[in-house]
């Protein structure tokens, strides 16, 4: 699973790269047109219409592949580790009968504190 997370994760940031790189190229073909509309050479407008057009289409699915991985910025990459202080693990010693019962409250703020951080991101 935590594989599969990772792959997701990669591709998410992928196309992300590409949605922004389609865009910075749209831009960079804006001002070229541009250039050209001012120098008065209109001989290229059908070139440029047509890589535009590609350009389009590009961030599209660029887009599109973004919206799909998005579910990787909810996987976290931090491992909790509960750890008991000296006085409980001697506490734990001396009382085996409340064993289970410390156990089960050092979970419960261990999932208290995994909820904490899910609610704060």
């Amino acid at each position: 699973m935590e594989q599969n997370e990772k792959n997701i994760k990669k591709k998410y940031e992928v196309s992300r790269h590409h949605a922004w790189a389609g865009s910075i190229l749209l831009a960079i073909l804006l001002a070229i047109r541009i250039f050209f509309e001012t120098s008065n050479i209109n001989e290229y407008n059908q070139i440029i219409l047509l890589i535009g057009f590609f350009i389009i289409v590009y961030m599209l699915i660029s887009l599109i592949l973004t919206y799909r991985y998005r579910s990787s910025l909810y996987f976290d990459d931090k491992t909790i580790n509960v750890t008991l202080s000296s006085k409980s693990s001697d506490y734990l010693k001396q009382n085996e009968k409340y064993d289970k019962n410390l156990a089960k409250i050092e979970k419960k703020k261990a999932k208290e504190k995994v909820k904490t951080l899910k609610k704060s991101k």
